[in-house]
Order: structure tokens, then sequence, then C-alpha cells
């Protein structure tokens, strides 16, 4: 079973969650405006991919393709945004936005395979599979 979709918008990273102490001195932690949004969009494009859903225990395998808008600074010779975010931040917020939604838990992801680009427009490309007996 494969699951392939595509998200068109500005790939956003997993950001650190905030803590905060309140005035009646309790602590809590929260997960930024931006990335909330962004998961949140990502999880209703999956929605509308995800026909089929993959049980718990299910060994995964994953490709995320990210692509950026160019910033004007950079020269068209330049093929590789070698600058922050890194890739395992878009990794991560892309993980927990289809999660509950393709696989019970990302802990299911047995093989990766991620690329980050400049191109246009900006999008992720996202294909989820059953990971085989074959490919070990």
């Amino acid at each position: 079973m494969k699951i392939q979709f595509t998200y068109f918008g500005e790939p956003t990273p997993k950001a650190r969650a905030r803590t905060c102490r309140l005035k009646n001195g309790r602590v809590v932690s929260f997960t930024p405006k931006g990335t909330r949004d962004f998961e949140a969009d990502l999880k209703h494009q999956a929605i509308q991919y995800a026909i089929n859903y993959f049980e718990r225990g299910t060994p995964l395998k994953v490709s995320f393709f990210i692509y950026r808008n160019r910033p004007a600074s950079i020269p068209k010779k330049v093929l590789f945004p070698v600058t922050k975010p890194d890739l395992t931040n878009y990794e991560k917020s892309i993980e927990d936005a289809v999660e509950k939604i393709v696989y019970e838990n990302d802990s299911q992801i047995c093989d990766k395979f991620a690329r980050k680009r400049y191109g246009e427009p900006s999008r992720i490309e996202v294909i989820i599979e059953n990971l085989t007996d074959e490919e070990v």
C-alpha cells in the first residue's frame, strides 16, 4: 500500500515547544502558532489522500521532498539551501502532522529518505508506503 500527496505552500519546520510560567505558578508548554497552523494545513491535505491507514505495527518507508522558494539574494546557480532551518525539523513537522491520519505512530517509520531543495512553487511531496521483507 502507498499513500502519496503534495502539499503546496511554504514548508514550515518544527519549532521548539515554548514553556512559560502562569501567574498561579503553574508551568505550561505549547507549540508555537506557526507550527500549529502548518501542521493543521498539512493534516487537512493528508486526510484527502489517506484512503487507507497503516495499522499499528506496520513498518513504514517515508520519502519527503521539500522545495523552498529561492530568496532573491541567492543566485540561480545555487541549487541547495544550506541554511537554517535544517532538514530534520521539516521532517518532524511532517511526521507529526500526518500521525493518526496516515499511521498510528511515527515510531512505525523504519526507513526514511528526505531532500531539501530550492524549487518553484514551494511544496512538500510526501510518499508513505509499507516496508516489505524484501527491502531488509
